[in-house]
């Protein structure tokens, strides 16, 4: 069945070919002057902003995204007098439709509408909604913000900035007390603040700076991180949690200080961190980026690293309060940035708690856990030869690396404890003994074939299973310790 072409129209050429700018003008141009008429009646003239920072925002009637926004240019309307910004909209489709929108959603700054593109065109705006933020000169401050998120965060961050100062989660959650040792009571600054001076806090604005790095290198080279990914990232972030409905995951994001832009931003960034590495490695990230404070709080509250460096900090405590019970350190608690003498508690506890006898224990626990195995392992990606390699070896008495070698594959040596051994292989392991051959097991998605070697029961004289029974008394005793000493005020 043959297809007709459309009949081109004369004149037209491709949109790449297109001198019309569709991206925004860029930042340090004049804002274009404009005279429009108003939906309450009279007429907008830009001039008359002159002297005031603006918001400058592009909105159509039937745009969803638009409505969306609304709220958030509402909120930064009513605090204009702390940031110094004024909001001013931009409708198209006609004075009657605009002046509906106005009333649906309670505008009290100026919403002026022009005929069609006519405006947009000399800012290069083609799509709604975009916004300029314009400085009292004039000039366009930054680039252009595209659609209800860049936006969004966009009004946040110059709503947040009000007095000099960048709110946000940090003085949401900062101060709240996150748990008590002894009666001491200790804030979420707290355990910042032991984090920034053990290193663990820079290590969480280091992931936030290369994480916003990426995501703005993604922008510049327009390859933002594509919706689906993100999407996906907030479905699996909610499923995590149990956060079945919106208002569950409002209510989580509320309780930690977030906004639902807060929340969408951290997942862009974490999506954006991955396609770099995965495409190209991490960007340069510079010391100054803006928004590393901010993000770090956010990335800390949003992925459970606060969380965690708050517990480590409750058991350090914990530790040290149990010394200086027994008279080992003076009778007030450390300074949460003293990593010296929490630091001295850990290793004088750990000595104490892990002696031979409880280590000898603890071995006799796990006796089966820690048995390893030393093997040789080949890794197909196809089942069929996976089995034939094996038949190489049961039957025509080849040895597995020769086996492996005509499928072109490389067998690798390892020694694999028990307890780290993938659940597919585990009850293969557990029964074998040295010279068989297991397989092929689907792991993941590789078809294993495993040589047998030998199998190393656990010694205490092996440094690592040495290692895995001290870890594991210690745990328990600080486990213990927390128990009797800590109560969770704050659970993040």
């Amino acid at each position: 069945m043959s297809t007709r072409s459309r009949p081109k129209l004369r004149g037209a050429r491709p949109l790449s070919e297109s001198r019309i700018e569709r991206n925004g003008i860029s930042p340090g141009t004049s804002a274009p002057g404009f005279r429009l008429p108003e939906v309450r009646g009279g007429t907008v003239c830009f001039d008359d902003y002159r002297g005031r920072r603006v918001l400058l925002v592009f909105s159509d009637p039937d745009c969803e995204p638009c409505n969306l926004l609304a709220p958030h240019l509402v909120a930064l309307h009513r605090c204009r007098r702390d940031t110094g910004v004024e909001v001013l909209l931009i409708g198209r489709n006609g004075v009657a439709a605009n002046r509906r929108k106005a009333e649906e959603h309670g505008f009290e700054f100026d919403v002026a509408v022009q005929e069609r593109w006519e405006l947009s065109r000399e800012y290069g705006a083609f799509t709604t909604p975009v916004a300029f933020l314009i400085d009292a000169a004039g000039t366009v401050e930054r680039r252009m913000a595209r659609g209800f998120y860049e936006i969004a965060d966009l009004a946040r961050t110059v709503s947040d900035r009000r007095n000099g100062r960048d709110a946000g989660p940090a003085e949401a959650v900062a101060q709240r007390v996150a748990f008590s040792v002894e009666g001491v009571e200790y804030r979420w600054a707290d355990v910042v603040d032991a984090a920034r001076a053990s290193g663990g806090w820079g290590a969480v604005e280091g992931r936030a700076r290369a994480a916003l790095a990426a995501r703005q290198s993604l922008i510049e080279g327009d390859g933002a991180p594509p919706p689906a990914d993100v999407d996906a990232a907030a479905r699996r972030f909610r499923y995590e949690r149990g956060l079945l409905s919106g208002d569950d995951t409002k209510a989580w994001l509320g309780r930690r200080g977030l906004t639902v832009a807060d929340w969408m931003e951290h997942l862009r960034r974490t999506v954006a961190g991955r396609q770099w590495d995965a495409d190209s490695g991490a960007p340069a990230a510079t010391e100054d980026a803006p928004g590393v404070a901010r993000a770090a709080w956010v990335d800390a509250l949003c992925d459970g690293t606060l969380q965690a460096l708050a517990e480590r900090l409750a058991a350090r405590l914990a530790v040290h309060a149990c010394l200086q019970e027994e008279g080992r350190f003076p009778s007030s608690p450390p300074p949460v940035q003293d990593v010296r003498a929490l630091d001295s508690a850990d290793r004088q506890f750990r000595a104490e708690v892990a002696g031979l006898a409880a280590l000898a224990d603890e071995l006799e626990w796990h006796r089966l856990d820690w048995l390893r195995f030393d093997m040789r392992l080949a890794a197909f990606h196809d089942e069929d030869v996976a089995r034939e390699a094996a038949l190489l070896v049961r039957v025509e008495g080849l040895d597995l690396p020769a086996a492996a070698e005509q499928a072109g594959v490389q067998v690798e040596s390892q020694v694999l404890p028990l307890h780290r051994a993938p659940a597919g292989l585990r009850d293969r392991l557990l029964g074998c003994h040295p010279g068989e051959l297991i397989g092929p097991v689907a792991v993941g998605d590789r078809f294993l074939v495993i040589s047998i070697h030998d199998r190393l029961p656990p010694s205490i004289d092996d440094d690592e299973v040495r290692r895995w029974a001290e870890d594991g008394v210690v745990r328990r005793a600080v486990r213990r310790e927390m128990e009797r000493r800590v109560v969770w005020h704050d659970h993040l």
